[in-house]
């Protein structure tokens, strides 16, 4: 088994560990019970505050309602991803591909408006999806492909590790 080799099972193996874990599934619950709160909240709360903002407010808070769905959409879906890898239904290569393909864990841009007189409730879910992007974004990065940090230094040890006595 070439050094190389070792690296890739050592990393997915790891990295389905860390799929498996509570850890995980807690981040899993979080996310989704986010893409909940954010739906509820734009459509109960946000929609009858969101009448009540002057006309230049009213843009910006569509446009930042816009952007912030795209970010939850994007977490989940990468939520989602890492579930299907891991409970077997995609390979851990497919799915890091796919994630990095999607760009699911990029944050979204495109909001210049002022925050100014938005409600509380849209800045404080602006302020939780990227908290919660950030904490996927550990995660794929922890997985050594998303293909900005390059290979993980703890898969390339255990690599050298495996390589070094014969594993």
């Amino acid at each position: 088994m070439s050094a190389e080799t070792v690296l890739q099972f050592q990393g997915n193996d790891l990295a389905m560990r860390h799929l498996r874990s509570d850890s995980f599934s807690t981040l899993y619950r979080s996310v989704m019970k986010y893409v909940e709160d954010l739906a509820y909240f734009l459509d109960k709360d946000g929609r009858a505050q969101s009448k009540l903002l002057s006309p230049s407010a009213a843009r910006d808070y569509a446009a930042l309602t816009r952007q912030l769905t795209a970010g939850a959409l994007r977490i989940a879906s990468a939520m989602l991803t890492l579930r299907s890898v891991r409970d077997g239904e995609m390979s851990f290569t497919s799915g890091m591909a796919d994630i990095r393909k999607q760009q699911m864990t990029e944050s979204p841009s495109g909001f210049t408006g002022s925050l100014d007189g938005l409600p509380q409730g849209i800045l404080d879910l602006t302020i939780a999806c990227d908290a919660l992007r950030l904490e996927v974004v550990r995660l794929v990065d922890s997985a050594g492909s998303d293909g900005r940090s390059g290979i993980n230094p703890v898969h390339a040890a255990l690599g050298r590790i495996g390589t070094a006595f014969g594993g």
